[in-house]
């Protein structure tokens, strides 16, 4: 089932929250496992005006992601068991997509066979637990990368595939604006698709950015034509 969320900030919380509640047809949101598991009595309020949670992102703190050929083993370990616990809390909240960032999501340089080694590794050891609790689990990527000789887009889709689990996807954070006007999404999503877990759309409003209904019936037509419904 292909289903749309809001990528609600961990700033402005309650107000976002309140908002969504009143919209008529996308109650849908994503939220970070911060946000998740500190903000407990605004979620129970937003619960009760139907506002669902589908998808939990920044599973990892922000400087083992951005830093993660530098981490040492044991803040590795550490990790590894604190998100194992954090799982099953996770879907009884109702999510369904749980997203981390391992150094590619705002990758500008190249990312060595080394670093692609102990990425899969490390996804290894959390999908399997992941899996269990019937979630996803989505390894961030930026597209387009935010430079042309950077390769983290090519990394990211051999990592989900030397980790070779059903589970385990990518979570593309795309800018459309960005992409360019010759950019194909049919193509793009041969090239993707299989490995697809999660879109997150970037747009920036007060840049001249807009989300407008052409965009989305074009990404709508070709998700459906490659397969999710």
């Amino acid at each position: 089932m292909m289903h749309v969320a809001i990528s609600v900030p961990d700033e402005n919380l309650e107000t976002w929250l309140e908002t969504i509640a009143d919209l008529a047809n996308l109650r849908t949101v994503e939220l970070s496992l911060h946000t998740l598991t500190q903000a407990t009595a605004a979620l129970r309020q937003a619960a009760r005006q139907g506002v669902q949670v589908i998808s939990a992102r920044e599973l990892l703190p922000g400087e083992i992601g951005r830093h993660f050929e530098s981490v040492p083993a044991k803040v590795l370990a550490d990790a590894t068991s604190t998100l194992a616990g954090k799982f099953g809390p996770l879907r009884q909240a109702g999510v369904e997509f749980a997203s981390l960032d391992l150094g590619l999501r705002v990758a500008t340089g190249t990312v060595e066979e080394e670093g692609v080694d102990e990425r899969v590794k490390f996804l290894k050891r959390i999908v399997m637990p992941c899996n269990e609790q019937h979630l996803k689990l989505c390894l961030a990527v930026r597209y387009p990368p935010e430079r042309p000789q950077s390769n983290p887009w090519r990394v990211a889709a051999n990592i989900v595939h030397e980790t070779m689990h059903p589970a385990c996807r990518l979570a593309v954070d795309f800018f459309p604006y960005e992409a360019g006007p010759r950019f194909d999404v049919s193509e793009f999503l041969r090239g993707c698709g299989f490995h697809l877990g999660l879109v997150r759309f970037h747009y920036e409003p007060m840049l001249g950015d807009e989300l407008t209904e052409e965009h989305v019936l074009a990404w709508a037509r070709a998700l459906r034509w490659h397969g999710f419904k």
